[in-house]
């Protein structure tokens, strides 16, 4: 059920394959509170599209809708605005996010990183496109080229805060921000190797007598009576 002009409320409002419909949210004490921003609903070859109509006018909607419904019927329909979305936004999204919040890493990880290595190869794309199997043959690409696990672990990160940026700013829908869980691999400790080398030299060193405590070299060193 849901409110229109007149404080009616009636069912969605059916128009030829869609409907009119308001959201509603749900406030802290379990109350159900609805949207005045009208939004849409149709299906094309048998997938559903929501779109707002970004109006609150019930008649503006209603031409909302019918402008829709004769873009799919005409074969003129190629997409929501979210569907349309490119990758290149959003990863701009992410350089301004960067200099919004004054990041220092911005000029030595963040911007090199998107520019460089991830809008060229994500950047033409639609972001609706880009499935859990487009990254993992990103990630292929680039080990193909040398690269460490912790750079592309890097890049990876900066490209989920993309899609989640995007889905915050409405440029995508939550439906299209892919699952990183199993993209990002384990990295070894850099400095493990360093570590246990210490150990062993200073292991070694114990060994020799080299390390021995302080006073113990003065002892070795004075004369017997």
């Amino acid at each position: 059920m849901k409110a229109v002009p007149g404080n009616k409320t009636l069912r969605p409002t059916h128009l030829g394959l869609g409907s009119i419909y308001r959201r509603t949210v749900k406030e802290a004490d379990g109350s159900e509170r609805e949207m005045p921003t009208w939004h849409i609903q149709f299906s094309v070859n048998g997938r559903q599209y929501r779109e707002s109509t970004h109006t609150e006018s019930y008649n503006e909607a209603q031409r909302f809708l019918k402008r829709r419904i004769t873009e799919v019927s005409t074969g003129k329909f190629h997409g929501t605005a979210v569907d349309r979305t490119l990758m290149s936004d959003l990863l701009k999204d992410v350089i301004a996010d960067y200099e919004l919040k004054d990041r220092h890493s911005i000029e030595k990880m963040a911007r090199p990183l998107i520019e460089k290595r991830l809008m060229p190869y994500f950047g033409r794309f639609r972001a609706s496109n880009i499935k859990v199997p487009t990254i993992t043959a990103y990630i292929r690409h680039r080990k193909g080229q040398g690269a460490a696990v912790a750079s592309v672990n890097r890049e990876l990160s900066l490209l989920r805060r993309s899609f989640k940026l995007g889905a915050i700013n409405g440029r995508i829908g939550a439906a299209h921000v892919p699952d990183f869980t199993q993209l990002l691999q384990k990295e070894k400790n850099a400095r493990q190797g360093f570590w246990e080398q210490r150990v062993r030299t200073v292991s070694g060193r114990v060994a020799r007598g080299r390390a021995r405590p302080i006073h113990l070299r003065i002892l070795d060193r004075m004369p017997l009576r």
